[in-house]
């Protein structure tokens, strides 16, 4: 076996993504991500990063994925409240609803170069007009989803944080795309998304157990779980593979991861 061969056997170091940042981007990264990309290619924008990621590592290559989430009980918990609070935020400010699925998957995306993005759900919302604090409130939503989640699971550490809100890289693109051509701060929509968190919870716990049960929901199915647990109707999108729902709303696939 060459030394390429037998390299490539060898497991990586593991670090958690916040062992390797500097301390303005441990505190950003709890909040959201800043760039489009994977945690090495944030490493690489910062020079202090930079600097403490090679103190750490001694200059050597390392993996640094999340740490035991892939495919484990604690990840999938972790996707499906991400998805949950978007689909109670969508809920709420009146976005229609065609799907909502569970799982590792490719969606379209206006924000990428390649137009794809690859994501661990998503939810499909049809077209209409929403109001900008609505929409950045549904955005947000995932990302506080699982912040709420980690603090009730006395899990919310610096670590778990990054960790959590590295899987919502999408999100903070989605947010810079809404807000930037308006002049707003990306933070806008995100005491909304907090407040939904605060009030409507349970919906958010019934949505999660629903994704991880059933893996994916019609608009028909969200509407019917959420029907008693919120203050107004969940608005459904029609359908593409439906046609006998063409009489609402006409759609088209947005992800929010």
């Amino acid at each position: 076996m060459d030394d390429t061969a037998r390299n490539a056997d060898v497991a990586l170091p593991r670090y958690r993504i916040s062992e390797v940042m500097c301390e303005h981007h441990r505190v950003v990264c709890t909040e959201h991500w800043p760039v489009l990309g994977a945690a090495d290619l944030l490493i690489r924008s910062c020079e202090d990063c930079l600097k403490i990621a090679q103190a750490v590592t001694g200059g050597r290559a390392i993996d640094m994925r999340v740490p035991d989430w892939a495919e484990s009980a604690f990840g999938e918990e972790h996707d499906a409240y991400h998805e949950a609070g978007h689909t109670v935020a969508a809920a709420l400010g009146g976005i229609p609803i065609r799907r909502v699925r569970l799982g590792e998957l490719v969606v379209e995306s206006e924000l990428t170069s390649t137009g794809e993005v690859q994501a661990a759900g998503v939810v499909e919302i049809g077209d209409g007009e929403t109001p900008i604090s609505d929409f950045t409130a549904y955005v947000w939503s995932g990302m506080r989803a699982t912040r709420a989640w980690l603090a009730l699971r006395g899990q919310a550490t610096v670590a778990n944080l990054v960790d959590s809100v590295s899987k919502g890289t999408h999100d903070t693109a989605a947010l810079q795309a809404i807000t930037e051509p308006h002049g707003l701060p990306i933070e806008t929509g995100r005491d909304r998304a907090d407040e939904i968190m605060a009030r409507h919870w349970p919906a958010v716990q019934t949505m999660a157990a629903a994704l991880l049960r059933e893996r994916t929901l019609t608009g028909p199915e969200v509407a019917e779980i959420l029907r008693l647990l919120l203050p107004v109707p969940v608005r459904v999108a029609a359908d593409v593979n439906t046609p006998e729902l063409s009489d609402t709303d006409t759609t088209a696939s947005k992800e929010t991861r």
